[in-house]
């Protein structure tokens, strides 16, 4: 069906129209209803169904013996208009709908369907515009090229696989993997997607009102994620370039193995945060479970919540900034590493870490700077025991005097222990 019909009173006003040439029996139009060419799209539904699906799809079967070639013409040749209405209410479903069309961006294929479509709606097809006002199966837009979809239902798994420039605009749920592995992508979805949302896919735009599965934007690049609900686990896990706006809680390896993402994240988000990452940035509100920026470099973390152990272990040159508690090791094995942390730190704070700067002003757990070298500590609350054990090369710095005091016994001869006076001026107790 490449043809187009006027929007009125569809083939009817066309067929009234018509002046043939030479009068020929034509052969009468099945009607059911108010539903025009029940038979034809029965055939019709035959004829997509007779196609081989691989890499290409290849044409098996012709239509024939359902319109004259007068019909056919009238079909075709409507004035040059390349406009389509189909009311598919009392039909069951047909898959590919819309498939293979072919249109230009100067006279693109407009398409609007009232009830229900099949799978792979619009399959392979060339500027083509989709307006479709019921539920869509799975593969819709697959493989498309310059496709307009708007939908205003449901749509299942593989919305817009492998698509070219697309443009989608749904109000219902979609399924798993929707926009998978396609290109300039723009898909503005009201409902909840399962998992894969943009699983390695290039250049897409996704803004999603509702929750989102696992593995959104995974393995994609230069995509940008706007999404209001809660997204699962293994967001933007080995994107790159990725820019994710996320309102609501995030789940496990957020930006894991990524490389120069930014996250923008208001809600809490679950373990392994950046893990592996290397140039992410990261902005978030709330909580963050163990082991954020683990093994990350170059990562920048800036963290209102609490956050649980292992925060920074392993990791180099990260920058962390975070205001509320953080939980032991943080920091642990780190190469220039700067932590500034307004709460409480468990122990383990800057463990066995090369060039590592922390401010904290909260009070520090046992083993701060344990056989750390050339690290910089300035500690502004209360500090547990061992601290700067075993440390080579660092410098402790305290406003409390007892504390200088106590640092003083524990700390060995290659470190120096400075005291804040309350003017503001630094003393330093050991060298």
């Amino acid at each position: 069906m490449i043809a187009a019909i006027r929007r009125g009173g569809g083939l009817d006003d066309v067929l009234r129209g018509m002046k043939p040439q030479k009068p020929e029996e034509v052969k009468p139009i099945e009607t059911v209803g108010e539903h025009p060419f029940s038979a034809l799209l029965d055939r019709y539904k035959a004829f997509l169904d007779d196609r081989t699906y691989g890499d290409h799809y290849e044409k098996t079967a012709d239509l024939t013996d359902i319109l004259n070639p007068e019909h056919i013409n009238a079909f075709l040749q409507n004035a040059g208009h390349n406009d389509f209405q189909l009311n598919t209410k009392s039909t069951k479903p047909l898959d590919y709908l819309g498939a293979f069309l072919e249109g230009t961006k100067e006279k693109p294929i407009t398409l609007t369907i009232t009830g229900n479509v099949g799978d792979r709606c619009g399959v392979t097809s060339t500027y083509g515009t989709y307006t479709i006002n019921g539920n869509v199966g799975y593969g819709c837009g697959q493989k498309s090229t310059y496709g307009t979809y708007t939908i205003n239902g449901n749509v299942g798994n593989e919305c817009g696989w492998d698509s070219k420039h697309g443009i989608y605009t749904i109000t219902g749920n979609v399924g798993n993997r929707c926009g998978w592995d396609s290109k300039h992508g723009i898909y503005t979805i009201t409902g909840n997607v399962e998992n894969e949302c943009g699983l390695t896919s290039k250049n897409g735009t996704y803004r999603i009102t509702g929750d989102v599965g696992g593995g959104c934007g995974e393995y994609s690049i230069n995509g940008t994620y706007t999404i209001n609900g809660n997204v699962g686990n293994l967001c933007g896990q080995e994107s790159t370039d990725g820019i994710y706006t996320l309102t609501g809680d995030v789940g496990d390896r957020c930006g894991g193995d990524s490389k120069h993402g930014i996250y923008t994240i208001t809600g809490n988000v679950g373990n392994e945060c950046g893990v592996t990452s290397k140039n992410g940035t990261y902005r978030i509100t709330g909580n963050v479970g163990k082991g954020c920026g683990n093994d990350s470099e170059n990562g920048t973390y800036m963290i209102t919540g609490n956050v649980g152990k292992g925060c920074g272990a392993s990791s180099k040159n990260g920058a962390y900034r975070i205001i509320g508690n953080v939980e032991v090791w943080c920091g642990y094995k780190s190469t220039n590493g700067t932590y500034t942390i307004n709460g409480d730190v468990g122990d383990g704070c800057g463990e066995y870490s090369i060039n590592g700067t922390y401010t904290i002003n909260g009070n520090v757990g046992n083993l701060c700077g344990q056989e750390s070298t050339d690290g910089i500590y300035t500690l502004n609350g209360d500090v547990g025991d061992f601290c700067g054990y075993r440390s080579t090369d660092g410098t402790y710095k305290t406003p409390h005097q007892h504390i200088a005091e106590k640092l003083k016994q524990n700390i060995s001869k290659k470190n120096t222990i400075i005291y804040i006076t309350p003017d503001g001026k630094e003393k330093v107790m050991k060298e």
